[in-house]
């Protein structure tokens, strides 16, 4: 298992069937400034006993060790089973807590995991014994197999084994660092670079072991396969973040963040206000702009709109130590999702992001087991599509800006994307990583991106490298094609979305993308595309 979320981010009362009738003054807050989600989630654990769960583990192996007969494995398994994923539920839950309050919840939060770390390793030294009982056991854990396959699985259970191990080393060095991040006034320090450099040399050393357990030449080959279900390779990530900076190299970015002049206007207080202004705040533009955006998307839209708030899957924090993020949180084992949304992740442009993950997973469940491009680009792309209905809707007169300012600026970031995978392709291909090899590399790296972007330091890769190790390829692919659905007439930009999630099941990736009428991230012809709108508004 994963300790860590892996954020669908960068990351609620209803009664009627329409948005319109909701009232955002029906929100409420308790003592710890938490914003209302159901009674469900609240009381996530009272029922839980800890007890049952050690037991049901000690009857299980108990049975194989006894050779018990078929219904006694079943039913010692079937046990150990629900209690297990009935613990998972609740640390999804409480992972939502602890992102919300982390103090109050840390304690929890790794006592639960370590219970679950202590499963799988459990689960995969089960075979182990299970080749050596009964018959019954046997058929239950190997099928008909012959010795030389149950060879194969005992090795495979071995690796599944070392594999939990290694990945909760890993979670234990992106935990004590997103702690030591998110205490920073600034990363922009050198004190900050050399923390993270020690911290990435050791994460990367620790994960090329992983991958070289797993068969695979290292931990991008590994997490393409088995975390991110990508369908392409390294290298097409590699060559991306090159075409991105060939692309970009006469944008230059210089005016930084792309609004207009303060003219002291109503019209130029209320666009800064739909861009930073709280959704949850019961004046926001944003807040009521959504709900009408809502129901121009259709029914399915609206319906699940509405369930979110009604059924209180969500959590807003503004806990001075909730962690900064949004994001949805699912597996196979809720029959819900969750959303979250931290301090300073509450504005509305976070809000419809982390809604286009719930959109297309609430009404198409197969998405849950697309690749991680093909679910970023769910999110982003109903940004672009609330962008673009915000261009034609607002009654301002620097309504385009909402639009053209994400676009500015989702176009700088892939600078800074395309940093972060020339960093872990140096990485993790490098043989004997150490600290003075990685930070000769950064140095050089920095000087050669310096007239790219905005930025003054590069010293952002830190988080995402070492606390979402090689995810970013997924952002950066996705926020293209999402850019896309900008640059098309609204009614259009609604139907391809609308279709595009609703495409769950079979073709590759890219496939996906050109269905729904987009262009590949991977050619120089999508890239030129967004350079050419981007020159338009330098």
């Amino acid at each position: 298992m994963k300790k860590y979320v892996t954020l669908l981010a960068l990351l609620p009362l209803l009664t009627s069937c329409c948005s319109k009738n909701w009232k955002w003054q029906d929100h409420r807050t308790d003592k710890d400034s938490y914003y209302f989600m159901s009674e469900k989630l609240k009381n996530f654990d009272t029922s839980f006993d800890y007890n049952s769960l050690s037991s049901s583990r000690d009857v299980l192996l108990n049975t194989i060790k006894n050779k018990g007969n078929k219904k006694q494995i079943t039913s010692a398994y079937s046990n150990y089973k629900k209690l297990c994923n009935r613990l998972t539920e609740i640390f999804d839950v409480v992972t939502v807590y602890y992102y919300g309050a982390a103090t109050d919840y840390v304690e929890k939060y790794n006592k639960i995991y370590d219970i679950l770390v202590e499963c799988e390793v459990f689960e995969a030294s089960l075979f182990q014994e299970a080749a050596n009982s009964s018959d019954d056991v046997k058929m239950f854990f190997f099928g008909t197999l012959d010795q030389t396959k149950i060879d194969e699985q005992l090795g495979k259970s071995e690796v599944s084994k070392i594999t939990a191990q290694l990945n909760a080393q890993l979670d234990q060095i992106s935990e004590d660092f997103n702690f030591y991040f998110s205490t920073l006034e600034t990363y922009k320090t050198e004190e900050a670079l050399q923390k993270g450099i020690e911290t990435y040399v050791e994460y990367v050393n620790i994960a090329n072991q992983l991958a070289e357990v797993n068969n695979c030449d290292n931990y991008l080959e590994y997490s393409y396969k088995n975390i991110y279900n990508r369908d392409y390779t390294p290298l097409d990530g590699y060559n991306f973040a090159q075409n991105v900076k060939s692309s970009f190299s006469e944008i230059g970015f210089k005016n930084k963040n792309y609004l207009p002049t303060n003219d002291g206007s109503a019209d130029y207080n209320n666009l800064y206000k739909l861009i930073y202004k709280n959704f949850n705040n019961i004046n926001c533009d944003g807040a009521k702009l959504f709900d009408d955006y809502a129901d121009y998307m259709g029914q399915n839209y609206i319906d699940t709109y509405n369930s979110l708030w009604r059924d209180g899957h969500y959590f807003f924090s503004n806990r001075d130590d909730s962690l900064g993020t949004a994001f949805i949180l699912f597996d196979n084992v809720m029959d819900y999702q969750i959303a979250f949304f931290s301090k300073g992740m509450q504005d509305v442009s976070s809000v419809v992001h982390e809604f286009g993950h719930y959109y297309a997973i609430h009404n198409y469940p197969k998405n849950e087991s697309q690749s991680y491009d093909i679910l970023e680009t769910h999110s982003q792309a109903n940004e672009y599509v609330f962008a673009n209905y915000v261009k034609n809707n607002y009654k301002n007169k620097f309504s385009k800006y909402f639009g053209d300012h994400k676009f500015y600026n989702d176009a700088s970031y892939l600078i800074d994307f395309s940093y972060i995978i020339d960093v872990e392709n140096y990485a993790y291909n490098e043989t004997d990583l150490t600290t003075e090899k990685l930070s000769k590399f950064i140095s050089d790296l920095s000087a050669k991106y310096k007239n790219l972007n905005i930025q003054e330091t590069y010293n952002y890769w830190l988080y995402p490298c070492i606390c979402s190790a090689c995810y970013y390829i997924s952002y950066a692919t996705s926020s293209l094609e999402a850019m896309q659905f900008y640059l098309l007439d609204l009614d259009n930009a609604k139907s391809k979305y609308k279709d595009f999630c609703s495409n769950a099941e079979g073709d590759s990736t890219l496939q996906k993308w050109l269905a729904a009428g987009l262009k590949s991230p991977f050619t120089k012809d999508t890239l030129s595309m967004v350079a050419n709108y981007l020159k338009t508004l330098n």
